[in-house]
């Protein structure tokens, strides 16, 4: 599993909801873990980010087919919807990423 650095925030401040959500998906993927809702939630609500945020970003990117899901269940037999970046989009946040981590 990859760590993640030091955020920038002076970059981080300048994105959209949905691109610090999509940046959050892909971060969490990163170092081994599922991007669910919740915890996508409380990291960002670390950053400063609502969960109604959150989740108003979470849609529009289902919506513009950004982000898909699908269900998973965890160790402990609970079942999340993981969010997943596809295709170019997929390429952007990577490097994005690469952009916003030290």
């Amino acid at each position: 599993m990859a760590e993640r650095g030091e955020l920038r925030l002076e970059r981080w401040n300048m994105l959209s909801n949905e691109l610090k959500v999509a940046t959050e998906i892909e971060a969490i993927g990163e170092v081994g873990e599922i991007p669910y809702f919740n915890k996508i939630a409380d990291s960002l609500s670390k950053k400063g980010m609502k969960k109604t945020a959150v989740h108003g970003a979470v849609n529009r990117l289902i919506d513009l087919g950004t982000i898909d899901a699908k269900w998973e269940q965890l160790n402990n037999h609970s079942w999340v919807r993981r969010l997943y970046l596809y295709g170019e989009t997929k390429d952007f946040v990577q490097g994005l990423n690469k952009t916003l981590y030290r």
